[in-house]
């Protein structure tokens, strides 16, 4: 295969980078570009005015002019709409219904699937024989502002004007790339569909709701062999970073840190030497400071820790509490330097409300785990046709049987399918998860929710209201928590975690008898603002 790289192989930018921090390195980074197509999985059903051409047709009347006189449409529109139906084969040329089209006129989907033509990339640095594809899918490509120094050197603007900074990137060494193994369609299909879901960095689909994307085994080669192209990316340390280690690349698609980039990186600056000597410099910003930063963070948090157990009133020594304490430790930790910054301590409330409330998804999910809710309810609560109402229902109950003076308006706007799938403990969701929580205590007398009502009957507001401002600092630019709706929340959430995580409660014989599973793998927002692992829910 005579493919390989040489000083005029393209650049590719599409737009995500931006302007980088001080001290960023941009880098070009090979990868062989396919040219592939590829079919949209769409699935349609009829509309009305379909519907109704289509029931004229299955009646014998397949003429524009007959069918606008009956139905009341205009015979133009009457003859798009058989076009339509035509180019669908909803309808053979002699305008009879297919086997397709009498699917569809009896409810069901059709297969609408279409083919594009993409462009996908696959990385040369990830070992003999292996076809490591990004998650990125391009209708084209698109190419740099670029122009050459007298030493062959590329020159970039991020955009078209004149006044534009020039940039001035490195070219990461392609000695020893060998020609690519051609990927296969599965595995093209599965980048494809990745690519679907990445809209603004974030995951937006499900594996209950798969992405629109390819379908696998329905991906076919147009170029015989690929072309090698530079994509244009950025390491960086960014601001706020704790130690060294923490520099960053950006994904040249997406614009987001990229952890699979950064590793290639180190493992390709193990025989490159230039780029080894880049990633040093990014790194020695904060090489001196590392030890004495994270002598004074493991003090901090140490402390944090301490009062976090003295406020709780209780050690947490089990285990099965780990990640409990390093959430509660790093709000407590936060929150107290919050109150030192005054008025600069917006970061840290935000970072200690984010993770209160994803302490108490925490609770609930156990709660739901050790008083699950009953078969019968959430099989009625999944129901497509009679999910909503029975929500309603269920929640109208809630309120006669706990005595609370109403259920949260927030609450109650939760999809029935969100509550259904909270309460079996596959969606991390906030108000959807205190939906079932509640409806779980007409089937369980001892839950220990019952209990807390009657102790603060005002707890689901309350738990209701840090939702509200945990989703307005976070969607919201003109809005972070005040000192005293911090404090409020934290507060709320030790009262919570003792009454509700920690209440000596004893299943009654409904519950099963069942012992309390390990709590899930949580994470914790590191100081000004970054996180352990994962990212904070997008909603509630």
């Amino acid at each position: 295969m005579d493919v390989s790289f040489a000083a005029d192989t393209p650049i590719l930018d599409f737009g995500r980078l931006g302007s980088a921090p001080p001290g960023s390195a941009w880098m070009l980074w090979p990868a062989w570009s396919w040219r592939v197509l590829a079919a949209d999985h769409v699935h349609r059903k009829l509309d009305p005015f379909l519907r109704v051409v289509a029931m004229l047709c299955q009646a014998g009347l397949t003429d524009p002019a007959e069918q606008a006189e009956v139905s009341g449409l205009h015979m133009g529109m009457c003859q798009n709409i058989m076009q339509m139906l035509r180019q669908r084969h909803l309808i053979d040329h002699h305008r009879r219904l297919t086997v397709q089209g009498l699917r569809a006129l009896d409810g069901q989907a059709w297969d609408a699937s279409t083919q594009r033509l993409l462009f996908v990339f696959q990385s040369p640095f990830t070992g003999p024989g292996s076809a490591w594809l990004w998650p990125a899918a391009r209708p084209s490509l698109d190419y740099a502002h670029v122009d050459y120094l007298d030493d062959g050197r590329p020159r970039l603007r991020l955009d078209a004007r004149r006044d534009a900074t020039p940039i001035h990137p490195m070219i990461v060494s392609t000695v020893g790339v060998r020609p690519p193994a051609r990927p296969r369609s599965e595995a093209i299909a599965a980048a494809i569909r990745t690519a679907a879901t990445r809209v603004s960095g974030e995951e937006t689909q499900t594996a209950a709701a798969p992405p629109v994307g390819t379908q696998a085994g329905r991906v076919s080669y147009v170029g015989g062999q690929p072309e090698p192209v530079f994509l244009l990316t950025c390491a960086y340390l960014p601001e706020g970073a704790y130690t060294s280690a923490d520099w960053e690349a950006l994904d040249p698609f997406t614009g987001w840190p990229h952890a699979e980039l950064k590793q290639l990186i180190l493992e390709r600056a193990e025989e490159d030497t230039r780029l080894a000597a880049t990633i040093g410099r990014i790194r020695s910003r904060l090489v001196n400071q590392d030890a004495a930063a994270q002598q004074q963070e493991q003090r901090r948090l140490a402390q944090a820790e301490v009062r976090a157990q003295d406020r709780l009133g209780r050690r947490l020594l089990d285990p099965e509490y780990a990640d409990v304490l390093k959430l509660l430790t790093h709000i407590e930790a936060d929150h107290a330097q919050a109150v030192a910054l005054g008025s600069l301590g917006g970061r840290r409330r935000q970072s200690a409300v984010n993770n209160a409330l994803k302490l108490f998804e925490e609770i609930f999910f156990r709660l739901a785990r050790r008083f699950p809710l009953n078969s019968a309810r959430l099989h009625q609560l999944r129901d497509g046709r009679d999910g909503t109402r029975m929500l309603e229902h269920n929640l109208r109950r809630v309120r006669a049987h706990t005595g609370v003076a109403a259920v949260p308006e927030g609450v109650r706007r939760q999809q029935h399918d969100q509550v259904a799938r909270a309460a079996a403990g596959t969606l991390p969701s906030f108000r959807a998860g205190l939906a079932g929580v509640l409806i779980a205590t007409l089937d369980h007398p001892r839950h220990p929710l019952l209990g807390a009502l009657h102790r603060r009957p005002t707890l689901c507001d309350q738990l209701d209201r840090a939702a509200k401002l945990r989703n307005d600092a976070s969607h919201r630019g003109d809005h972070e928590p005040s000192p005293e709706e911090t404090a409020e929340i934290v507060e709320l959430l030790y009262w919570t975690t003792e009454h509700l995580l920690m209440a000596p409660t004893i299943p009654a014989k409904e519950d099963d008898g069942s012992a309390t599973p390990p709590l899930r793998s949580t994470s914790a927002e590191l100081p000004r603002g970054r996180a352990l692992a994962g990212s904070p829910e997008g909603g509630s």
